[in-house]
Parts: C-alpha cells; structure tokens; sequence
C-alpha cells in the first residue's frame, strides 16, 4: 500500500503516456516496415514468359491513393484493351472515410465504363449495403450483395470472383468468403465488353471517400487459396497470378498499371497520401 501510495501517480502518468502513444500507432509496426518506392515491383513479359521484378516481398507501399468523395478519380481507358474473356477477379484494398456511408448513395470502387462495378452503397442498417457487384443490364441495374456493413475506418481487402463456367459469384472480406450465389451468365461480359476502367468511382454513381491501394485484376475466378494467401502477403502483397493478371494499380504514388500490359490511369484530384500506414495493420498469419 505505501508504495503504490508512493508510485501510483508516475505509474498512472506512464499509464496514460503508453496509452496515449499507442493511439497515435507508435508501436504499430507497419511504421517500422521498409516503404516500396513507387515501380518497386513489377511484372516484366515477353513473347514466351511473364515473371516478377524488383522488390516485390516484405515491404509496404510508401504511397497510397487518397480520393475525396467528389471528384477524385482514376479513368483507365481502352486504348490498350487487355480483356476477360468471361470469368474474372477484380481486388482491392481500401479504407472507407469518416462519410462513406452518408446519405446511402453507392461509393465506386473499381467500375467499367457502362456503371457496372464493385461498390460500397451507405444508410442506416438493416437498409445497407456492406458492398457489392453492381451489374448494368437492360433493364437498369441488377445487385450481387452483402447486407454486412464493410469496415468504417479500416484497411480492408474486398474480393469479388465470378467463375463464367457455372454462373457463380463469390464476395470476399480479407480473404475470407462471405457470400456467394449463382448469378447466371449475366456478369462474364463486364471486363470483356467494358475495356474502360474507373477508380475511386463508377458512372453515373458516386466517388469513394477514402484512401486506395493495390488493385489488381484477373482473367480467371481465384479460389479461396489464391484469396486468402493474397490477404496474408498484406496491403503491400504482389499478384498471385502473373500469368492471367491483366491489370495491377499498386497506387503507390502514381497511377501506373504494373502488370506489363500498360493500361495505365489518368488521374483527377487524386492525393498521395505518405501516412497512409498510420492506420494499417498486418493481417494475422
């Protein structure tokens, strides 16, 4: 008793200075990792091969795209079309800001030129949309989705898989399934018909309001352990399928398409956030 009558006060103060240092994520160890400088890693192809170059492992990237709600946004046009020729992979990993679900209006992710995409739609649950697959069909828009909300204020990677063969959809959340349903032949045309891309937003719908990172793309549904070792590699994490890659937006500080197949981006109002990893943490092994 006499000594915590003695030493409480400076064990309290201590108390409340590592406290008040782990919310500023000083012990977050995504701090201490060494930054990718921008084309650090990069797929390099030729007639016969495609293979990895560069610093592709144990790294984070020093930059990351940060949009604001308005108008930020990457257009990736066709004038290089590299496209799915039914099933398909679209990745990202994202952090949603403060107001991503304000007003329940849809935030895009990834989208193509016709709207079609993967979203995040807002308002007050049980009325929301985690996120989901839209897809523009002739009779306007026709919804693959989850009623679990996405992370408000978290690194989070989404998934979404459709395989052509059986008509199947799958939503992932940090390389875990979460939903899936058969979907029909409805979704194989997006990436094949659709070779213009938009980050940050879909046509016609609204911008996303946070910070973006690592976009990738396949030709082919990955299964969940293609999925869930994507999720273990981190935020940082190189593509698991260079061979039916056909696009790869690391967005770490520019808008380049690392894939090899240069289907690079035009960027609007985009910001290059350097603090990004402020908020990240690695995934669990």
């Amino acid at each position: 008793m006499e000594y915590l009558m003695t030493y409480g006060w400076a064990i309290l103060a201590i108390a409340i200075v590592m406290v008040s240092l782990y919310s500023l994520g000083i012990f977050n160890t995504a701090l201490l990792a060494p930054k990718a400088n921008p084309g650090a890693c990069e797929v390099l192809r030729t007639a016969s091969q495609a293979s990895l170059a560069g610093q592709c492992t144990n790294m984070v990237p020093k930059y990351a795209a940060k949009l604001d709600g308005a108008t930020s946004n990457i257009y990736i046009p066709s004038t290089t079309p590299v496209r799915a020729t039914g099933s398909f992979t679209v990745n990202v990993w994202s952090y949603y800001g403060v107001n991503a679900y304000d007003s329940g209006s849809p935030h895009g992710m990834v989208c193509a030129a016709d709207g079609s995409g993967l979203v995040l739609i807002g308002g007050t649950p049980p009325n929301s949309y985690g996120y989901h697959f839209d897809h523009v069909t002739n009779n306007g828009y026709s919804y693959f989705y989850t009623s679990t909300q996405a992370p408000l204020k978290k690194w989070t990677m989404y998934t979404f898989t459709y395989n052509a063969s059986n008509g199947t959809a799958i939503l992932y959340l940090n390389g875990t399934e979460l939903t899936s349903d058969v979907v029909g032949t409805d979704y194989q045309d997006i990436i094949q018909n659709n070779p213009s891309l938009y980050i940050g937003t879909c046509p016609g719908l609204g911008y996303f309001n946070g910070t973006m990172s690592n976009i990738q793309i396949y030709n082919r549904t990955l299964t969940v352990s293609d999925v869930n070792p994507l999720y273990k590699e981190g935020i940082g994490g190189a593509p698991i399928d260079i061979q039916h890659l056909i696009g790869w937006w690391p967005l770490n500080g520019d808008a380049r398409d690392y894939s090899g197949n240069n289907r690079n981006g035009n960027i609007t109002n985009v910001a290059w956030s350097a603090s990004w990893y402020s908020t990240y943490t690695y995934p669990k092994s």
